[in-house]
């Protein structure tokens, strides 16, 4: 049960300044490369039959469910259109059900050839986002008795407890067989996502979320049949909200059906986090485990971060290598299937 105590109208304050005016951050998974549709909208249609990814990530469980979010996702490329089609729905979870958004996200995006082995993707995303607030696990000041303690039913009236707004969202995508840049941008119609209607004449709207991605994937095997199973695979990613931005520094090597890889995150001015992950890939079958050590002044207190995805590519099935047998990806993607 969260216990705000003090003055009538103080925790109205605070819910003003989560809901209205305050800004909250787009939750960003450790495993990017296992939410790719999520990262940005241009990697839509990373395989020719469907790749479904599930996510899960449970941040700072030292606090009791501080954020836990949950996410899945399809996606499939269409070569006779030349694009891809997708969607995924995610939910976050914040305090134990104090403030949850969920997100539904239909995308699309269309690839185009500008020279020989050089390709670039330009994708959309359009969906709705509700936010919300459990009312319920918050007490009020009137439902404190000086000397019987909490208990009873509040007087304040709550107008809503739900807010759905619609969402846009874009990205481009340049890559080859060894390297890729993406930048995609999210909320490009700055909806607004206030549950009381307060500061309307104030309020902007939810920033625009500015997402830069760079990495590639260097084959380490002198062998074209294992070029994709022995890689060396560097990333680089960029993220910035309103004031807040975040650099993440990532590498993995894939050796054989499994793989592992080392990170770092940099918030704002501050040290964030040390980042190791190690995955397995059998068939059409790609599970990955990540742990964040918070390097910050939380280290002691947050317990770091856990992450765990599941990929399901149906491109990997032994029916599908054998209509395709000649064939090969022509990028770098190995880490996002």
């Amino acid at each position: 049960m969260y216990q705000i105590m003090g003055k009538k109208g103080y925790l109205l304050y605070i819910l003003l300044l989560l809901c209205g005016v305050g800004y909250s951050q787009d939750a960003v998974f450790s495993q990017y490369y296992a939410a790719p549709i999520k990262t940005n909208p241009a990697f839509t249609g990373l395989t020719h039959l469907p790749l479904i990814n599930v996510n899960y990530r449970n941040q700072w469980p030292g606090f009791h469910k501080a954020y836990v979010t949950y996410n899945v996702g399809y996606s499939q490329f269409f070569e006779h259109a030349h694009s891809g089609v997708g969607f995924y729905a995610q939910a976050d979870n914040a305090g134990d059900g104090l403030f949850v958004t969920s997100e539904f996200k239909g995308l699309y995006a269309y690839q185009l050839e500008p020279t020989k082995d050089i390709y670039l993707k330009l994708g959309v995303e359009v969906g709705v986002i509700s936010n919300s607030v459990g009312w319920e696990k918050l007490l009020f000041p009137d439902q404190i008795d000086p000397r019987y303690g909490a208990g009873g039913t509040t007087s304040e009236e709550i107008a809503s407890h739900t807010k759905t707004f619609l969402d846009i969202g874009s990205g481009i995508l340049l890559y080859n067989k060894k390297f890729y840049a993406g930048f995609a941008m999210s909320h490009l119609n700055t909806p607004n996502n206030q549950l009381l209607d307060v500061s309307q004449n104030l309020y902007e709207g939810l920033p625009i979320r500015f997402n830069v991605q760079v990495g590639g994937q260097l084959s380490l095997s002198r062998h074209t049949a294992s070029a994709d199973k022995f890689y060396l695979a560097p990333n680089i990613g960029w993220f910035k909200q309103a004031d807040f931005h975040q650099l993440d520094f990532d590498v993995f090597l894939g050796f054989g059906r499994f793989f592992a890889g080392l990170g770092y995150r940099h918030a704002q001015s501050n040290t964030d986090a040390a980042k190791v992950s190690v995955g397995l890939a059998e068939g059409i079958f790609k599970i990955g485990y990540s742990y964040d050590y918070t390097l910050s002044e939380l280290t002691n207190a947050s317990a770091g971060g856990h992450e765990i995805s599941i990929i399901l590519n149906f491109d990997q099935s032994e029916n599908a290598k054998r209509k395709r047998s000649n064939a090969k990806y022509r990028d770098c993607f190995g880490l996002f299937r």
